[in-house]
């Protein structure tokens, strides 16, 4: 049974870590940041959410690359 439902249930104790809450709350707030004359909004989830699809679109251009080269193409 998942934790999640059990907590539901009422058979497991939720506990909060107060420590994991604050760096969550840092995670998911936007900070405005200054760069060369310009003012920029970010959000480290939307930033890391972004870095981690280029880096899937970046692996899967290798393992194609990769696939052609074995090819003999």
């Amino acid at each position: 049974m998942g934790t999640s439902i059990m907590q539901k249930t009422g058979q497991v104790e939720r506990t909060v870590d107060r420590e994991f809450a604050e760096e969550e709350g840092r995670y998911r707030t936007y900070v405005w940041i200054k760069y060369s004359g310009h003012e920029l909004m970010l959000s480290m989830e939307k930033e890391t959410n972004n870095l981690q699809k280029e880096a899937k679109t970046y692996l899967d251009a290798m393992r194609g690359m990769l696939f052609i080269g074995t090819q003999g193409g």
